[in-house]
C-alpha cells in the first residue's frame, strides 16, 4: 500500500522540478543550438509540413520524426516548444523517485530525486530545446521498466512495453539509445547468471517490435521525400575517445559524479544477493553509459545526461543508508562530498565572475547574488570542517537551484538583439551563400527571413564573387582550410556565444 509520504514526496518532486526548469524555460534568451531549431518548426508550421525545413528546404541529416513531433506544439516563440523538454524533464525525475522507491525506500527515493535535479546536466538538457532530450527519457524509461519487470517488481506484459518505449527511442534518439537498451537488458540477464531467463521476458515481440517501428520509420520517410532524408538521422554525432568522454560524463554527471565511486565501490557486494540484483541494473546501465561515451563513433557530449537517472538511485541510496558501513566508506564519501560541493560554488563563483572578466557593467543584483554564495560557501566550509555530511549534502543541492534561477533572473546573456541586428545587416549582400551543415548561420538567417543560398562544404565560386555567412568557434581556423581552395575576405565578423562572419569570396587563381 502507497503511504501518504510517498504521495506527497512524488508530488514535491514534481514541483521542484518545474521550478527549476521553467524560469529557464521561460526566461533565458535563445541559444546558438536552439535557433535553428526553433526555425525549423516555424517553417514546418508555416508550411504546413511535416518533413523538416529550414531555409525552404529539406533539412537532411537530423530526426525527422522529432522535429515532426516539435512542430505540432504551437509556437508563438521559443517558450513554448521549450515546454516539451521541461514536461519531460520532470517526467524523468518523477521516474527516478519512483524507480527508487520501488528498489529501496522512501528516503533513497528523495535522495535520488534530488541527486537527478541538481545533477548539472540535467537543467542543461531539460532546460533548452534539443533533439536529445526525447530519446534519452524514453531509453531511461524502457530500461528502468524492462530491469523493474525482470527483478520481479511488474508483470511479465509490462516487457511489451518497455519495447514499444525502445523502439521510440531508436526511431527518435538512433540506433545508440537502442544498443544502450539491449546490452544493459542482456548483461543484466548475464551477470544475473540467469541465461534462461532469456526465454521468459517475451524476446520474439520485442525483436518485432524495433524492427517493424524502425521499417515504418524508414519507408515512411522514403515515401514522403524520397531517399536521402533519414541519411545519418539515427547516427547524430562524432567519435568523443576517452578523454572527450570522461569530460563530458564529468561535466553533465557534476558536481555528484564524485559520489559515483565511493557508491559503485562500497554500495554492496554479491554476500548480499538481494541488494546486489536490485543494484544490478543501475551498474550495468553506468558502465555501458559510460563506455558508449568512451567508444562509441557517432554520439554527442549531451548523450552522457543518460548517466545521471541510473547514477542517481545508486548514489542517493548509498548516501543514505551505506555510507556508514565502515570507516573507509564514510572517509572516502566525506572527501567525495567536499568535491562536489567545491565544483558547485566554484561553477557559481566564475558564473558570477564573468561580467567583471568582460568589463561589462555589474548590477546590484548581481552583487547580491555573488554575496550570498560567498556566504553559502564560507558556510559549506564549515559543514565541511565539522562533518556535517547530510547538510553538506543539501546546502550544494540548493546552491544548484538558485544557481538556475540566477542564471534565468539575474545572469541571462541577452546578445538577441545584437545577433538580429548584425544577421539583418548581413543579408542584404547578393548572392549570400551558406553551408548546408552550418544550421546556426542558417537559423539566423531564417529568423531575419533571408534567402540565402545552400551549398556543401566542397563547394568553390568559379567565376565571380559570392558573400558567404558563417558560424565558428575558430575563424582563423576556417580561413586556412579555405585558403587552399579559394580566396576568402572577412568583410566583418561578430563574436558571442560563437564567432559569426560575412566573407567576400572568390576564385583562387593559379599558381596562387
Amino acid at each position: 500500500m502507497t503511504s501518504w509520504r510517498s504521495v506527497v514526496s512524488l508530488v514535491l518532486v514534481g514541483a521542484a522540478s518545474l521550478a527549476l526548469l521553467l524560469p529557464l524555460n521561460l526566461s533565458i534568451p535563445p541559444r546558438d543550438s536552439e535557433v535553428w531549431l526553433f526555425q525549423s518548426i516555424s517553417e514546418m508550421q508555416d508550411g504546413q509540413r511535416h518533413l523538416p525545413l529550414l531555409n525552404g528546404e529539406v533539412l537532411k541529416g537530423r530526426n525527422p520524426l522529432t522535429l515532426a513531433a516539435l512542430s505540432l506544439i504551437p509556437a508563438g516563440d521559443i517558450a513554448a516548444p521549450r515546454l516539451a523538454s521541461c514536461v519531460l524533464g520532470s517526467a524523468l525525475a518523477v521516474l527516478v523517485f519512483v524507480y527508487t522507491l520501488l528498489l529501496f525506500d522512501l528516503k533513497s527515493a528523495v535522495a535520488a530525486s534530488a541527486v537527478t535535479m541538481t545533477s548539472l546536466g540535467y537543467p542543461a538538457l531539460f532546460g533548452t530545446l534539443n533533439l536529445i532530450a526525447l530519446p534519452v527519457t524514453l531509453a531511461a524509461a524502457a530500461f528502468i521498466l524492462f530491469s523493474l519487470v525482470y527483478l520481479g517488481m511488474l508483470s511479465r506484459p509490462w516487457y511489451i512495453a518497455s519495447y514499444l518505449l525502445a523502439a521510440g527511442a531508436a526511431v527518435t534518439g538512433g540506433y545508440l539509445m537502442l544498443t544502450f537498451f539491449v546490452a544493459a537488458a542482456l548483461l543484466l540477464i548475464l551477470f544475473d547468471l540467469a541465461p534462461s531467463r532469456l526465454f521468459s521476458i517475451h524476446l520474439a515481440p520485442g525483436a518485432a517490435i524495433v524492427i517493424c517501428t524502425l521499417a515504418v520509420y524508414y519507408a515512411g520517410y522514403r515515401i514522403l521525400a524520397g531517399p536521402g532524408i533519414t541519411t545519418g538521422s539515427l547516427s547524430a554525432g562524432d567519435h568523443l575517445g576517452f578523454l572527450r568522454g570522461l569530460l563530458a560524463a564529468f561535466t553533465y554527471g557534476a558536481p555528484w559524479i564524485f559520489l559515483l565511486i565511493p557508491a559503485l565501490a562500497f554500495g554492496g557486494g554479491p554476500s548480499d544477493q538481494e541488494a546486489w540484483r536490485r543494484l544490478l541494473p543501475l551498474r550495468i546501465a553506468c558502465g555501458i553509459v559510460l563506455i558508449m561515451l568512451w567508444l562509441s563513433w557517432k554520439i554527442t557530449p549531451q548523450h552522457a545526461v543518460l548517466l545521471v537517472p541510473f547514477a542517481a538511485p545508486l548514489i542517493g541510496t548509498w548516501f543514505t543508508h551505506g555510507m556508514g558501513r565502515s570507516p573507509r566508506a564514510r572517509a572516502l564519501g566525506t572527501w567525495m562530498m567536499a568535491l562536489a560541493g567545491a565544483v558547485v560554488f566554484l561553477f557559481a563563483l566564475a558564473l558570477l565572475a564573468m561580467p567583471m572578466l568582460r568589463g561589462t557593467a555589474v548590477m546590484p543584483e548581481q552583487l547580491l547574488a555573488a554575496a550570498a554564495f560567498v556566504i553559502a560557501a564560507l558556510a559549506f566550509g564549515l559543514l565541511v570542517f565539522r562533518g556535517r555530511v547530510m547538510a553538506q549534502f543539501t546546502l550544494a543541492a540548493a546552491t544548484v537551484f538558485f544557481i538556475g534561477w540566477c542564471l534565468a533572473f539575474v545572469l541571462p546573456e541577452d546578445h538577441w538583439n545584437e545577433k538580429i541586428s548584425y544577421m539583418q545587416g548581413i543579408c542584404g549582400h547578393e548572392p549570400l551563400v551558406v553551408y548546408e551543415d552550418d544550421v546556426t548561420m542558417r537559423g539566423y538567417l531564417s529568423a531575419v527571413t533571408a534567402e540565402p543560398v545552400v551549398v556543401g562544404r566542397d563547394a568553390v565560386p568559379m567565376n565571380e564573387t559570392a558573400f558567404l555567412a558563417v558560424s565558428t568557434s575558430d575563424l582563423e581556423d576556417l580561413l586556412d582550410e579555405m585558403k587552399g581552395r579559394m580566396n576568402p575576405v572577412v568583410l566583418e565578423s561578430y563574436r558571442a556565444e560563437n564567432t559569426y562572419a560575412l566573407m567576400m569570396i572568390s576564385p583562387r587563381l593559379r599558381g596562387k
